[in-house]
């Protein structure tokens, strides 16, 4: 698999000074990488305010997977009702893997669902 290419945008921790504001370019340091089965390469950097570490995966929605599947197959197979049962059979995981996926991308629905919903009470998508 390739290496990322990726630049966090923010501190991951919410006490640090560096989580809803950085002071632009160079807020962290690169600290190496470490591989995975899953993702190869993932690199490592630490926040020179609070000196915690964290890696590009902490910002995926694949954070802590041992295993990829495809969320676009999720979504399609859900949204035309399948069940839970049937879509782990599918995915050819464990019922508890599908479960945990699709418990992730409604997640991220729902956090995508309040900035988008005032555009929709007005009939408008943007």
């Amino acid at each position: 698999m390739e290496a990322y290419t990726f630049q966090p945008t923010f501190c991951p921790y919410e006490d640090c000074e560096h989580h809803y504001e950085t002071p632009g370019d160079r807020w962290y340091l690169s600290i190496g990488s470490y591989r995975t089965k899953a993702f190869g390469s993932v690199p490592r950097f630490r926040c020179t305010a609070c000196g915690r570490t964290f890696s590009a995966q902490t910002f995926s929605i694949d954070y802590y997977a041992k295993k990829l599947i495809s969320y676009d197959r999720i979504k399609r197979l859900s949204s035309s009702s399948m069940s839970l049962r049937s879509l782990a059979r599918e995915l050819d995981v464990s019922w508890n893997s599908a479960k945990n996926r699709l418990g992730r991308l409604s997640g991220q629905w729902t956090t995508l669902h309040p900035p988008i919903r005032p555009g929709a009470a007005q009939g408008r998508g943007d």
